[in-house]
């Protein structure tokens, strides 16, 4: 009998067939980069085509498939993956690769090449500059939702504390599962200790000022999106993963709440004295630099950011005046799609650059961890009341950006 051990044929050319790799890897990176999934399969799905692929893309929040060919020489490719982080620089990056493959500027093998170049940049932020976001993200809110001086001193503490604490509890993947719930548990103790011994700081506001970085707002407008795109599935997953992201908070805001009670003297929550109106402009300004950097834009499309989140907010604003806060929410929605969507169609950018900013502030994030807190609270009419206003909001929101892609959609897709 022969010693030699039976060696395993090698791969075929198919397996190494570039353009196939090359849909494997956008749609990877894609979703890391916080694509949402209708988006990905149908730019993917139109790539195949130009490439001479019969493709089908099915992608959720945590798996990619990618079927190539048809009936029994049908070959189907897996990857197992994780949500990502909303990351616009690097969604401008894929998006120019897509754009010279449409326009034949580039092969599959140089789209391919630049697609790993993009994807081994270094993605870890400094820690210094994501905490100062975060604290301007907390005092931009605490002004938003009428706070004053002392709330907003306050929230901007409270809120880079707790994202510190996030931070080191997101370096270890056993612990990463226990980030909201600490983000929850300390703004929630450390704004009741701010309204403990300073007796005209407003507890409501500073806790809901401080959280609304750690709230899965996005991620909630982003599944009411997907299921009204009649993506059932990925919505679904989506929507769940929001849930639980609330509970995790509101249970971590409960404990805070409960050991406060031991030390913290216990004190009626006060109206604030609320800043000049003008103060607003500034913190809608501070709230578009700070989301700029949480979301990874380039220095320079910080224009187009803070473009985004005037026209979301002011939109919003203004259609809360004519037609009340639900309908408002859809004017402002509407309006920023329209004006992403015009940038995507003037320029080689995401219509995200402007869309995701702008709704940011829109979202009901606020709104449904209060009716979580209430349910918890054992308030059970104003839980149901608060998070069906939440749920209101949502899909308000997804129905304003379903109108803006229905009279001026994006001819990029992202």
């Amino acid at each position: 009998m022969s010693d030699d051990t039976h060696q395993p044929a090698p791969p075929t050319p198919a397996e190494h067939d570039r353009p196939v790799e090359l849909l494997l890897r956008l749609a990877e990176q894609l979703h890391r980069y916080g694509a949402p999934s209708h988006r990905i399969e149908g730019i993917l799905t139109g790539l195949g085509e130009l490439l001479g692929l019969e493709v089908s893309i099915f992608c959720v929040p945590t798996m990619i498939e990618v079927a190539v060919g048809r009936d029994s020489r049908q070959r189907s490719l897996m990857l197992r993956v994780e949500p990502g982080a909303t990351d616009l620089a690097r969604l401008e990056s894929m998006l120019q690769i897509i754009d010279d493959l449409r326009a034949g500027r580039a092969t599959p093998e140089m789209a391919l090449r630049r697609v790993d170049e993009v994807a081994a940049r270094p993605r870890h932020m400094n820690l210094l500059k994501v905490l100062a976001a975060l604290g301007v993200t907390g005092a931009a809110a605490a002004l938003i939702f009428g706070g004053g001086p002392r709330e907003i001193v306050a929230a901007s503490i409270i809120c880079a504390t707790a994202g510190f604490a996030s931070s080191l509890l997101s370096r270890e993947p056993s612990k990463i599962a226990l980030a909201d719930f600490v983000a929850g548990a300390i703004v929630t103790l450390l704004a009741r200790c701010a309204s403990g011994y300073f007796p005209t700081t407003s507890a409501s506001i500073v806790t809901i000022a401080s959280l609304i970085a750690f709230l899965p707002g996005l991620s909630l407008a982003t599944a009411m999106n997907e299921l009204a795109m009649r993506h059932l599935v990925s919505g679904t997953s989506r929507l769940m993963g929001a849930i639980m992201t609330f509970i995790a908070i509101g249970f971590g805001a409960a404990i805070g709440d409960r050991i406060a009670d031991q030390f913290v003297p216990m004190r009626i929550d006060v109206a604030p004295l609320p800043l000049p109106s003008w103060a607003l402009a500034p913190a809608l300004l501070l709230a578009g630099t700070s989301l700029a950097i949480l979301y990874r834009a380039h220095r320079r499309d910080l224009g187009w950011v803070l473009m985004g989140t005037t026209i979301g907010f002011g939109g919003a604003a203004f259609g809360e005046q004519l037609l009340g806060p639900a309908l408002g929410v859809c004017v402002g929605a509407t309006l920023v799609g329209l004006a992403g969507n015009a940038l995507a169609r003037m320029r080689p950018k995401p219509s995200a650059l402007l869309v995701i900013p702008g709704i940011t502030l829109l979202v009901p994030g606020s709104a449904g961890f209060r009716g979580l807190h209430a349910l918890m609270q054992k308030e059970v009419l104003s839980g149901i009341d608060t998070a069906t206003t939440a749920i209101t909001v949502a899909g308000a929101l997804v129905a304003g950006l379903l109108v803006a892609n229905a009279l001026y959609p994006s001819p990029r897709g992202l």
